[in-house]
């Protein structure tokens, strides 16, 4: 365990916040001119976010940093490279802020509480909060992980060339497909903590930190804004606990069991059925 995390310090440079930062802001400038010059590119950015936000809610969220349900390992590694090509950062140091999160949840520490600092900071600083490693050791054992992790800038170069070589514009289409993705993401650690009143966010509150269920964040990011239900009950893949609570991610995911992992969801039925787990 120590080697690990002694591998893992000397391997920080890796996580570079301001390269993260600036593509950042290069992906948001290029949206903002997709908006006001070309609708047809704005359409394709929204399409390919689509495919980074599974990657980072089913796969960096419920799947690495929960462990929330059962992936097979071709898929789990397809996820693992689509993740690292949505520029969030290396899926090590996603999940170590993560997990780190949930520790600490709106007290000194939390990587991103609104509590602790600004909402703004929140939306579009959390990359340079330095993440805490020791909180993915378990993930660095697997070659897969290491290898993204190890080679994370290399394997973006690359697909960044790939892609300039087919066509300049999807470099661009890339980059504002990730800002919009980043966007998504983060909107649920600034907004669903604490929650402004506009949001309208639901009655129920927790009496371990300050996060929330909001509706409108739901809709928009997949189910995600089902902070609170996520919050209470964080091994759970599906975030709805009410009938209207509707998990778009959830649903996909299985949908995905359905299709690779049928026995699972007959026996996650029948021990439910038997009260032999919690809902």
């Amino acid at each position: 365990m120590r080697k690990l995390l002694k591998i893992l310090r000397y391997k920080r440079h890796i996580i570079d916040p301001k390269a993260l930062l600036t593509l950042e802001l290069v992906g948001g400038l290029i949206l903002f001119y997709f908006i006001f010059a070309d609708i047809t590119l704005l359409i394709d950015s929204i399409r390919v976010m689509y495919i980074f936000g599974f990657a980072i809610i089913a796969g960096n969220h419920r799947l690495f940093a929960h462990n929330s349900w059962p992936c097979p390992t071709w898929l789990k590694r397809l996820i693992l490279l689509v993740s690292t090509l949505s520029l969030h950062g290396p899926v090590l140091a996603w999940v170590a802020v993560h997990r780190q999160h949930h520790h600490m949840s709106d007290q000194e520490g939390d990587p991103h509480s609104p509590l602790h600092k600004s909402r703004l900071w929140v939306q579009f600083l959390s990359y340079t909060y330095p993440p805490d490693l020791r909180y993915s050791l378990d993930l660095y054992k697997d070659k897969w992980q290491r290898a993204m992790f190890d080679f994370y800038w290399v394997i973006n170069i690359v697909f960044a060339v790939i892609l300039f070589l087919i066509n300049p514009v999807f470099v661009a289409v890339w980059l504002a497909a990730t800002f919009l993705a980043q966007m998504q993401a983060f909107a649920v650690n600034a907004l669903a903590h604490n929650t402004p009143w506009f949001l309208f966010p639901t009655k129920e509150k927790s009496t371990k930190d300050a996060s929330r269920n909001v509706p409108i964040l739901a809709l928009i990011n997949g189910g995600e804004g089902w902070h609170l239900n996520h919050h209470l009950k964080p091994w759970k893949w599906y975030f709805g606990e009410k009938w209207w609570q509707f998990d778009l991610t959830g649903v996909q995911i299985f949908i995905t069991l359905l299709l690779t992992k049928p026995s699972y969801l007959l026996d996650l039925y029948h021990k439910r059925k038997n009260n032999v787990i919690a809902n």
